[in-house]
């Protein structure tokens, strides 16, 4: 099931009629397409859920009299959810639910946000549904300027943050309710720290952790039909692949595009381990697949993504989707390995004190042509994300360095997999099962020593299949433990780690990469592709600083030049060109224009 919308009256007395809610559910299949629709209702809240192409296993509304819970996405819960406590529902998902004995209407979203769910209160009533474009076309909101100038400079959205004003998606673990009081906001879960946990020695930890990632992919994946896993050049896919294997779920691996090597090193785990592999690249007649998909990329990642590498996924997923309807990501596994932190260097685990400048500037922040915008919009940029960081991060701040930055990079990942594997609801239904509850809250509680250089999850993998360790990895070296016979096999992980470490200190020092990167980029949108794209975007011919909907964002002269550049075969600016593509298609979409005065400053 692919969408939900929901109208909620403020005055109880004053019901909300049909007409509004097929108003609304129009305005989701105007932009996400037609679909099926589930209804339920009370006089003073109306909810409807869309469902596109294959259904899930259960129905999407638990109904009693007036009583309901609706829901999307992916629910892992035994039993109804009319009255199931938020903390015990698995899963990505978000819920809307009315109690009919109190007239409260709920509305929340999983404890990672993977599923976005956005609120817009209008006038006398309060609008939710899991797309900020459509409640931005329906209410004709007003384009944020801080939130379109954070997307441009950044490339995504983390948190509350969306394109418009007054339009809000809610944060992991987050419920809000409206009720006779008014409106309640709050968490319903949040990490504790495992203190057992912490205690363990280092084998220990590496039993627990096998222990809970296997109760987690039962729970939520034994019985399942086959499906695929995404298996790439690191150690996260062919973790999960084997905890599969483990327990023994039917599945199938592939690999999309060629990031980094990823389709060599994975077809070399599929035959080592037996398992079927489809390696999936770019059809020939690309330039045509891909302006017929952007738009749709565009809507259904709300344009919070690189829509043209989002273009390129969404049509694998489509192909995948012939085989199999589901998809696991290898996600969570960042917090076995120590990658969120890396870039607190020697500091890591000695002090509660969190670079704040590292982070925002090597973490969240990264090099991109700023010369195009009418004025910088790193500042303003930066002094947002540092302040709703700090907020998000302060009810940790007694803890580690990197116990703060495990929960900072989960809220970062409200932007990628809660996009995602949202948008990926086009074609197929994807879960990442290592960020579960359980997975998590054992990942960020193992003690910070276990999980430096990958060590934790290396000893994971070797216990699972020391073949599958053996196979060297993206990062440099194999995915297995160190030994006095296997050392030499390490020096190109060291080689990497000291090109990353070169790169980071030249892009806080001088605003960019010192070294050359070995991967090609934007391989997904080679020039036909992107002349494609621009035709599109252009197609009467006339200069875009007279005719981009967000065109008061940026220097004119210098919008029309990086456009006419944009034609080239050698192009550098593609980062933005998409950013750029991702708006203006958004803008599009609802029927909307930055107005005079929008730019910074």
């Amino acid at each position: 099931m692919n969408g939900i919308v929901a109208i909620v009256s403020r005055d109880r007395r004053v019901p909300v009629s049909e007409t509004e809610l097929e108003e609304l559910a129009g305005a989701h299949e105007a932009c996400r397409g037609p679909s099926e629709r589930l209804y339920a209702s009370a006089p003073h809240v109306r909810v409807a859920v869309l469902e596109r192409g294959q259904k899930e296993p259960r129905s999407a509304i638990d109904a009693e009299r007036e009583s309901f819970a609706a829901w999307i996405g992916t629910i892992h819960h035994d039993g109804s959810l009319l009255r199931a406590k938020l903390d015990e529902i698995e899963g990505h998902w978000g819920i809307v639910r009315h109690d009919s004995s109190t007239g409260d209407v709920v509305v929340a979203t999983d404890p990672r946000a993977f599923q976005p769910m956005y609120v817009a209160e209008h006038g006398e009533k309060i609008y939710l549904s899991d797309s900020a474009i459509v409640l931005a076309r329906h209410l004709r909101a007003r384009p944020s300027t801080l939130g379109m100038l954070t997307f441009l400079r950044t490339g995504y959205h983390f948190g509350k943050q969306s394109h418009w004003d007054g339009i809000e998606r809610l944060e992991p673990g987050a419920y809000v309710r409206f009720g006779a009081a008014g409106r309640e906001e709050g968490f319903y879960w949040r990490p504790i720290i495992d203190r057992e946990v912490a205690r363990l020695g280092f084998k220990a930890s590496v039993d627990r952790c096998l222990d809970v990632a296997t109760e987690t992919c039962t729970r939520w994946l034994d019985g399942a039909p086959r499906t695929w896993v995404d298996l790439t050049g690191g150690f996260d896919g062919r973790l999960l692949s084997l905890l599969l294997t483990r327990i023994g779920v039917p599945f199938d691996t592939n690999t999309r595009g060629d990031y980094t090597g990823d389709r060599a090193i994975a077809r070399k785990v599929a035959d080592v381990t037996g398992w079927e592999w489809w390696d999936l690249t770019v059809p020939d007649d690309w330039d045509r697949v891909i302006v017929e998909l952007l738009p749709r990329a565009v809507a259904w990642s709300d344009a919070h993504l690189d829509p043209l590498e989002l273009s390129w996924v969404l049509w694998a997923h489509g192909e995948l989707s012939r085989q199999h309807q589901s998809l696991l990501y290898g996600g969570g596994g960042e917090h076995l390995r120590g990658y969120t932190w890396r870039q607190e260097f020697p500091l890591a685990g000695k002090t509660k004190r969190v670079n704040w400048s590292n982070w925002l500037d090597l973490r969240l922040i990264h090099p991109v042509g700023l010369s195009v915008f009418a004025k910088d919009p790193t500042p303003e940029v930066r002094s947002d994300m540092l302040a709703r960081m700090r907020a998000w991060a302060a009810p940790y701040a007694d803890e580690l360095n990197t116990t703060q930055l495990d929960w900072m990079f989960s809220y970062k990942m409200t932007g990628h997999f809660g996009i995602y594997r949202s948008a990926d609801a086009l074609y197929i239904r994807s879960e990442v099962p290592l960020y579960s509850k359980a997975m998590y809250q054992t990942a960020i509680s193992v003690n910070y020593r276990w999980r430096r250089n990958h060590r934790l999850e290396r000893h994971m993998i070797h216990r699972l299949d020391p073949r599958v360790a053996a196979v060297e990895t993206d990062s440099g070296g194999p995915a297995e433990p160190w030994r006095p016979s296997n050392l030499h096999r390490f020096a190109p992980y060291y080689t990497q780690y000291a090109r990353r470490a070169v790169n980071k200190l030249g892009q806080k020092a001088i605003g960019r990469s010192v070294l050359p990167r070995d991967e090609s980029a934007h391989w997904w949108c080679p020039p036909d592709a992107r002349r494609a794209v621009l035709q599109l975007l252009l197609a009467d011919g006339k200069r875009p600083s007279d005719v981009f909907r967000s065109a008061r964002l940026y220097d004119p002269r210098r919008l029309d030049d990086l456009m006419l550049r944009a034609k080239e075969d050698e192009f550098e600016d593609m980062t933005l060109f998409a950013r750029i593509a991702a708006v203006e298609l958004a803008l599009s979409a609802a029927d909307a224009t930055v107005e005079d005065g929008a730019a910074p400053g």
